[in-house]
């Protein structure tokens, strides 16, 4: 995990996203690619279901409005870069070589940075890291759950909240699956940099989920990580209460999870932990579908 691409939006909730990706990249020595995604190159119809329902001339006038803010952003965004960079003493380069520090570059062409040309960028880096907005707004939800759905590769949603990141103790969410295990592999570094990792399970049957627990604490030894593994049996509360419920009380700073083992219709009828993370989360969650 050595290439992480890193979301910035040009507003307070950069504090976030910038100490998550340092403290990620830090025991890996690794490259963090800073970019912000212009807003005008988002179709709002892409990121707000009832935008077809809007009429007059209000509307185009908080439309353009946003257009001009999010000009301001860019600035704004690459200014936090350079600042937090010269805080941590990161090294800013422009071309890959061999480093034992973290390194840092800023997209000199935003403008390519579409959506389309996000999800085409998370392709071919390790990690994508993005925030997610504190008002909940649609197209911040709908851009999560295509960088979620779309790219193959991991990502680690960030809080707003959040504050100096660490690795003290990392709780994986494990289920019997195929998303969990992807999950599981994809964060191995971040695993093996922890002081602490408690991996966390919702029975459905609890002989089955001790026995999957138990071979899994026994294969991440093999990789030198030693788990503290947990049972919990179903009760009246929902399986992503009892899970945060549960990270909460372990002090976890980081999650990680599969996502969207059942299937996506499904998760939008019935909910799911993966739809309950991308709406609200109150740690960041390295998530993989």
């Amino acid at each position: 995990m050595k290439s992480i691409l890193v979301a910035l939006s040009g507003t307070k909730a950069d504090d976030a996203v910038l100490e998550a990706a340092y403290a990620v990249a830090r025991p890996l020595n690794a490259h963090l690619h800073f970019f912000h995604i212009p807003i005008d190159k988002v179709d709002p119809a892409d990121y707000n279901p009832h935008i077809d329902f809007a009429r007059g001339s209000a509307v185009d006038f908080a439309l353009r409005e946003e257009l001009a803010n999010a000009e301001d952003a860019v600035t704004r965004a690459h200014a936090h870069v350079t600042r937090y960079c010269k805080k941590k003493e990161i090294a800013i380069v422009s071309l890959p070589a061999a480093k034992d520090r973290v390194t840092a570059s800023w997209s000199t062409d935003p403008v390519t940075m579409s959506v389309d040309g996000l999800i085409k960028a998370a392709r071919t880096h390790d990690l994508t890291i993005v925030g997610r907005s504190a008002t909940g707004r649609s197209w911040s939800q709908n851009l999560l759950e295509a960088l979620a759905t779309q790219t193959g590769r991991p990502i680690l949603i960030v809080p707003p909240g959040c504050r100096e990141m660490t690795f003290d103790t990392v709780a994986v969410w494990w289920k019997d699956h195929a998303a969990a295990a992807r999950a599981l592999t994809a964060a191995l570094p971040l695993l093996k940099a922890a002081e602490r990792v408690v991996v966390l399970s919702v029975a459905e049957s609890t002989d089955s989920a001790a026995s999957s627990l138990d071979d899994l604490k026994e294969q991440l030894a093999w990789n030198g990580i030693e788990t503290v593994t947990q049972v919990h049996e179903r009760d009246h509360r929902s399986t992503i209460r009892r899970l945060w419920t549960s990270t909460l009380i372990e002090g976890a700073d980081l999650v990680v999870m599969g996502g969207f083992s059942r299937s996506r219709i499904k998760e939008f009828i019935f909910g799911g932990c993966t739809q309950s993370v991308l709406d609200d989360n109150v740690r960041p969650v390295l998530l993989l579908h």
